[in-house]
């Protein structure tokens, strides 16, 4: 019983460390829309230098895409929602319910929740 209790405890310390992760790198996104953010992709990972281009191409969406975060290879999250996004066609697509939809509409159909979210913290 003692050991279920300790492992408790530690399970409360990390989920603790981890919202004060989140919180530190939505700080860093509100950064981010201060200035001129030119995305990076990381080397030889085809699906971010895809999204980097629709990144650093792409002014109708503003900011938001700079909520994109890259975990690992095809997992990113956007504001507080992970996603899966892939490349098919030569085009960026994000894994929505059990399909895919582009990433402008993607977009198009979060972004706004998003930063009444963000504006809420």
């Amino acid at each position: 019983m003692e050991g279920i209790v300790k492992d408790q405890q530690e399970l409360l310390v990390q989920i603790k460390d981890r919202e004060q992760e989140l919180e530190r790198v939505h700080e860093y996104m509100n950064d981010l829309q201060r200035i001129n953010f030119i995305y990076q992709p990381v080397k030889d990972d085809f699906t971010d230098k895809k999204l980097a281009e629709f990144i650093n191409n792409n002014h109708s969406h503003g900011k938001a895409s700079l909520f994109f975060v890259r975990e690992q290879e095809g997992i990113y999250t956007y504001g507080k929602k992970r996603l899966f996004i892939k490349v098919e066609n030569d085009q960026v697509i994000v894994r929505v319910g059990g399909g895919y939809e582009t990433i402008d509409r993607f977009i198009e159909n979060h972004c706004p929740f998003e930063v009444r979210k963000k504006q809420k913290l």
